[in-house]
Order: structure tokens, then C-alpha cells, then sequence
């Protein structure tokens, strides 16, 4: 059964048919409805071949439904490295600092030991002042100068240089809870508990957290209980422990007195002096 023509090309043959005994230099000689191109006259167009359409057609369509593709952010750029806080010549000099004049001179004596602490000294004040800007190393660097005053007999120097670690570095915290500690440990010990506890007392107003790092709550845990200490020992004892009214010996017969001689153990008992029941007058 022979194959109907395309519609638009009216009594040829398809183009990819073509007819028995054709050769392929004759097939090239036609348009796409098998029309002969010499056949056509000059400058008319050739006719409509929906075989040539279909395919473009079908392209168009297909980037026309295709989704379109979200353009992806861009990436951002790699951090930058952080910059060293503490630059390597300040820190060469504060291991120098501390390796040759600090922490030996623990263990030197007399005129050696002055002198090793006068240079340790001398060099954390050198660091101060050339690299003022690193401010965790300027605060160790406080807190040790405060450390050298303290070992040199300088109580009050220490002091005022362990409250500046707060004031000039407030950042530091570390370093700050550790001056504080130090400041109200020396007061303590110079029984100067009252001048102590401000800075107990900060110590647990920044410090007492939840969250804190064991070492940080011990700390807290000590400073609380400095603050209790002086409340303690300021509660005036009775007259009972203080043994009487008497002082434990005896001579009268008071409440407290006789309480206090009569408990078990009480020295004041075995020294009580045997007199005689006073006379009534008569």
C-alpha cells in the first residue's frame, strides 16, 4: 500500500523515500517536499515543510517548561586568620622575664634574691610600657609586678597595683579574679580582714555563676567564706565560755559562773578554792 504524501507538499513523494532507481546525486537535487529545486521559479520561497518546524518547535517548548534554576548565593569568602593577640617579641620578653629573674629568685637568698626580684620588677614595668595595647599580657604582667611587692614587704603597693589589674585591663578576667584573690588574701593574713572583704565581696558579685569553671567556683566557695569568717569571730562570747563572771576561778556564785564550772572537763573546777559558808550576822 503506498505511503499518502505530506500535506504540505501536493503529489510528491517524501523526501526520505524517494523512488526506486533514484540516486542520491538526484534526491539532493529536491527540497524537502520532493519537489525539483530547478523546477521552482526564481526568488519563490520554498514551501512550508512542517518536518523542518517540528523539531525547533519542540526545542522551544522544552526550554520554555524547563524550572528555572534558583541562582545559587555566592560562597563566602574564607575567614581571614586571627590575629595574635600578643605580638612575639612582647612574649619572648615576658618568658625571659619570668625564666631568668621571677622564678629564680624563689630560691636565691640575701642580696641575690633582692636583686633578681629588682630586675624581674624593672623588666615587667619595661613590658607595660612598650606593648600597652596587649592587654592579656600587660595584666599578667600587673599581677606579678603586684607579687614582687608583696614579697619585698611593700603591702600597700601590692595592693593598689592587684585593684589596678580591674580597672586598667577590665576585660581580663582570669587575671582579674586572680588579683582580687591575692589583694584579699594578704590583707587577711596582715590582719586586715575589714580592708579584705571588698574585695572578697567582689570576687563572689562577678564570679558566683552557674555555669563557671570548677577552679572559678572553688574560688568563690573560699571567698564566701572569708566573708563569713570576720562575722564569727566578732560574735562576743557569753559569759558561760568565757567562764563566769569570774573568769573560770570560782570566786563568786553567779548562774553563768557556777554553769561554767559545773561542765564536765572545766579546769576552773579543779582549781576552785574551798572556803568556808559566809557567817550571818546576828
Amino acid at each position: 500500500m503506498p505511503r499518502a504524501s505530506s500535506p504540505a507538499c501536493s503529489g510528491g513523494v517524501s523526501p526520505f523515500e524517494g523512488t526506486r532507481g533514484e540516486t542520491r546525486r538526484e534526491l539532493a537535487g529536491k527540497d524537502a517536499c520532493g519537489t525539483s529545486r530547478a523546477a521552482r521559479p526564481p526568488g519563490e520561497p520554498p514551501p512550508f515543510s512542517p518536518s523542518l518546524f517540528l523539531p525547533v518547535l519542540l526545542l522551544v517548548l522544552l526550554t520554555a517548561c524547563s524550572p528555572a534554576k534558583t541562582p545559587e548565593p555566592p560562597k563566602p569568602a574564607a575567614p581571614a586568620p586571627a590575629a595574635t593577640n600578643t605580638p612575639p617579641a612582647a612574649q619572648a620578653l615576658f618568658d625571659r622575664i619570668t625564666k631568668e629573674f621571677h622564678l629564680p629568685s624563689a630560691e636565691a637568698s640575701g642580696a641575690r634574691r633582692k636583686e633578681l626580684l629588682g630586675q624581674a620588677a624593672a623588666g615587667y614595668e619595661q613590658l607595660l610600657r612598650e606593648h600597652p595595647t596587649h592587654t592579656n599580657l600587660c595584666a599578667q604582667a600587673l599581677r606579678s609586678l603586684a607579687n614582687i611587692r608583696a614579697t619585698e614587704g611593700r603591702l600597700d603597693d601590692a595592693i593598689a597595683l592587684h585593684a589596678s589589674v580591674a580597672q586598667r585591663y577590665p576585660a581580663e578576667e582570669w587575671e582579674i579574679l586572680q588579683s582580687w584573690k591575692s589583694a584579699g588574701d594578704l590583707l587577711t593574713d596582715a590582719q586586715r580582714a575589714a580592708d579584705a572583704a571588698p574585695f572578697y565581696r567582689q570576687i563572689v558579685e562577678r564570679f558566683d555563676r552557674t555555669n563557671a569553671a570548677p577552679v572559678v567556683q572553688i574560688i568563690v566557695r573560699s571567698a564566701r567564706k572569708r566573708l563569713a569568717a570576720p562575722r564569727r569571730r566578732g560574735v562576743r562570747p557569753s559569759r558561760a565560755q568565757r567562764g563566769g563572771a569570774c573568769g573560770g576561778v570560782g570566786i563568786c556564785r553567779r548562774p553563768s559562773c557556777v554553769r561554767a564550772l559545773l561542765r564536765p572537763g572545766t579546769a576552773a573546777l579543779r582549781a576552785r578554792p574551798r572556803r568556808s559558808a559566809p557567817q550571818e550576822l546576828t
